[in-house]
């Protein structure tokens, strides 16, 4: 459809053909033109809608993450025992917890190469790479038969992992403000959604030879943790596809050579009639000292103690259901495991539900502040539920129901995952350090991710061969004096009242209008 602004102006050249303007008339007319487009921009900008095509391809990708990291928790314990790794169930815990940390590992190493590519050659290719190859390594997991080939393939998708920063800026710079607690909410929302389609999957698809006679065959006999895998691994390649046609790339300075191709041929000129060069400005990558404001540091400091008390009570968890009732879990086997963990990521999907209205009637900050006081509060859990096992309540409704209080007391505490990513995002001093700031976050979120499952399965191994040490219970002791610490940082926080995006728009506007076309 044509522009009206340019049949206008062809109008006037027909009517007002006899007449030709002035040098000063042609200034007022370029610098009315030039009003024009900008203002059209302007109110274009400020009646933005929510990007739902380029939202969906971003949480798509999003489930991806938790498929390729937490998919084996679930069978984890037993693939480490039928492939011989150890014989004594008690001792598998530092195996897996190695094997659990190593993804983590290597995402925190990668995550600043990731970062530092995706500004440079964009976001999109550098998600859409390391998303194929998380799905190479969940897929070569599934027929992995020794240890170190398990460890190597973990140490694939974790290197790849570090494309997760990419994903998060990407998600910040599609949406504007007044839509990033939709925007956010929904991306933890899709992250929830990988684990309810992964961890029950995990559990529950392996040993298909078992369970299904299609399967009965001796490839699946000599890799009965396969299907899992190669399953996930399709999800991630499908995802991989979706969010090639849906996403476009929105890496500032990518936006700003599209924008200006717009003008094309059309170059303007001085009074002389010579021609103006109206390149857009160059802003170079802040470095990372300029970035670490104390409201940055405070923010990355709550997010890791934040991620160390999460992935520590989701690393032992699967633990402690594995472990026999005696020895201080609750007995359950492999497809226990992974029914309850989804069942788990299910409860935080419909708790989710509720983080905007709480946001728009508490704000962020006051959001998170309270969401954190849950992870203590959670953490009380797991004694008591053994406790109830060894009494033999496995299996009944009550048990079921203080399963049920558990998991949604744990989900409220993960409303905080979504508050600190919108805390972090509105920390950031200019859209240039956006990027690297998130890098930098989630270099200290990985970090506790590396640490918490190694250290905390074997913690929670040494806790039950030392029980004359607080009845066996040093674990959760350790593990509630981390979400004390937590809820008292995260008061420390204060309001974040600068907005990039303003700065980002007005410096969009500028470089516009010096790029805008000349009559």
């Amino acid at each position: 459809m044509a522009d009206p602004t340019v049949i206008d102006d062809e109008r006037s050249a027909l009517l007002f053909a006899q007449h030709r303007p002035t040098g000063d008339e042609e200034q007022l007319l370029t610098a009315s033109s030039s009003s024009s487009v900008l203002s059209s921009t302007t109110k274009k900008r400020s009646e933005r809608s929510l990007p739902v095509k380029a939202l969906c391809g971003i949480l798509f990708l999003a489930c991806i993450q938790p498929l390729g990291f937490e998919l084996i928790f679930p069978f984890i314990n037993q693939m480490i025992v039928e492939n011989g790794i150890v014989t004594d169930p008690e001792r598998v815990g530092f195996y897996s917890g190695v094997i659990e940390s190593v993804f983590a590992v290597m995402s925190f190493i990668s995550i600043m190469p990731c970062t530092y590519m995706s500004d440079h050659f964009g976001r999109k290719p550098v998600i859409l790479v390391g998303t194929m190859g998380l799905a190479l390594s969940i897929g070569l997991f599934g027929v992995a038969k020794s240890y170190w080939f398990m460890i190597a393939t973990r140490c694939i998708g974790g290197t790849l992992g570090g494309t997760w920063t990419a994903i998060k800026v990407m998600l910040a710079e599609t949406v504007d403000k007044s839509h990033q607690g939709i925007a956010f909410s929904g991306f933890i929302i899709a992250y929830r959604m990988g684990q309810i389609i992964g961890q029950p999957m995990g559990g529950l698809l392996s040993h298909p030879e078992k369970n299904f006679s299609l399967f009965d065959t001796p490839f699946w006999h000599e890799y009965p943790f396969a299907l899992p895998c190669f399953i996930a691994s399709a999800f991630a390649v499908f995802a991989v596809i979706f969010a090639y046609f849906a996403l476009e790339e929105t890496l500032p300075a990518r936006r700003t050579k599209k924008a200006a191709s717009i003008y094309g041929t059309v170059t303007p000129t001085s009074e002389l009639g010579e021609p103006v060069c109206a390149a857009p400005l160059k802003r170079g990558r802040p470095s990372i000292r300029s970035v670490l404001t104390r409201q940055v540091v405070a923010a990355f400091l709550s997010s890791s103690l934040l991620a160390l008390s999460s992935e520590a009570m989701f690393a032992v968890y699967s633990l402690f259901a594995f472990t026999p009732i005696l020895s201080g879990g609750l007995g359950l086997n492999e497809a226990q495991i992974g029914t309850q963990l989804g069942l788990r990521s299910l409860n935080s999907v419909l708790v989710i539900l509720t983080y905007p209205p709480i946001e728009r009637r508490l704000g962020t900050l006051r959001t998170y502040q309270l969401c954190t006081t849950f992870w203590p509060l959670a953490v009380m859990f797991f004694p008591l539920l053994n406790v109830l096992a060894r009494r033999g309540w496995v299996g009944t409704w009550a048990f079921d129901a203080v399963v049920g209080m558990f998991f949604t007391v744990w989900s409220f505490g993960g409303h905080a995952f979504t508050g600190i990513s919108i805390i972090i995002n509105d920390s950031a001093p200019s859209a240039e350090a956006l990027s690297l700031i998130n890098g930098i976050a989630q270099m200290a979120t990985t970090l506790s991710f590396a640490l918490a499952p190694a250290c905390t399965t074997s913690l929670f191994a040494f806790s039950i061969k030392h029980e004359n040490i607080l009845n066996g219970n040093l674990i959760w002791a350790v593990l509630l004096v981390i979400g004390l610490i937590a809820t008292v940082q995260s008061l420390g926080l204060k309001e974040v009242t600068h907005d990039w995006r303003e700065d980002a728009k007005n410096r969009e506007r500028e470089e516009e209008t010096s790029q805008a076309p000349v009559s």
